[in-house]
């Protein structure tokens, strides 16, 4: 199931969903966290799909919402 929600956030990040700002964000971002935090919990058969998927989801997730906007202000993100 957790791998099935985290190809969800994914795919809903990478179609640009506008939830920036939305409460729900942090709920992926708890999820993602916790999925990641409970691998040594799962079997190992599908611990790496799993991790993958939360990998996945997670650089998705910062890509489309926790990206700093031109003239916003706050720190600027690496990379930029």
């Amino acid at each position: 199931m957790r791998q099935a929600v985290c190809v969800l956030i994914e795919n809903l990040s990478l179609s640009r969903m506008p939830f920036k700002g939305d409460a729900v964000i942090d709920g992926w971002q708890w999820l993602i966290n916790d999925t990641l935090r409970s691998l040594h919990l799962i079997s190992s058969h599908s611990r790496q799909q799993i991790k993958d998927a939360a990998v996945s989801a997670l650089s998705a997730l910062c890509k489309e919402y926790y990206r700093k906007l031109p003239g916003e202000a706050g720190p600027a993100i690496e990379g930029e």
